[in-house]
């Protein structure tokens, strides 16, 4: 997609733990790159520092759904995968997503062909994975 569609959402910003993880020195840091990205580092292992270059992510709206596009870089492996924002609590502060499961996607190499099979798939529960729960623990 084109991050130039949606302004990011300030209610995303802050410190962020996932409730499935087990260790809970683990959190995510989504900060504000510019008006349409956020950066992102991620922190685990106790504190260890570990900073994916140009970690990133931005908003997307496929038909009544919005979507994080979160692009990453590890090592020499490029790519993105697509996180269905399911709910955001009133206070903004508690957020359930769930992974797009279709691999298939890496295939497609045009935004139009991604965006038109994630908007056939949406309301097939099948197409989607790793449900996820994060809360705000420090916002900014």
């Amino acid at each position: 997609d084109d991050p130039a569609r949606l302004k990011i959402d300030n209610a995303l910003l802050g410190k962020w733990v996932m409730k499935e993880d087990t260790s809970k020195s683990n959190y995510f840091i989504v900060k504000k790159k510019n008006d349409f990205k956020y950066a992102v580092t991620y922190m685990n292992k106790g504190g260890t520092h570990i900073q994916y270059e140009d970690f990133e992510m931005f908003l997307s709206k496929v038909s009544y759904s919005r979507f994080l596009n979160v692009q990453y870089y590890y090592e020499s492996v490029q790519g993105y995968f697509f996180l269905r924002i399911i709910d955001i609590n009133e206070t903004g502060d508690i957020i359930t997503t769930a992974e797009v499961a279709d691999t298939t996607l890496f295939e497609i190499t045009k935004p139009a062909e991604v965006r038109g099979r994630i908007n056939r798939n949406l309301d097939n529960p099948l197409f989607f994975a790793d449900t996820a729960h994060f809360y705000k623990v420090k916002g900014f």
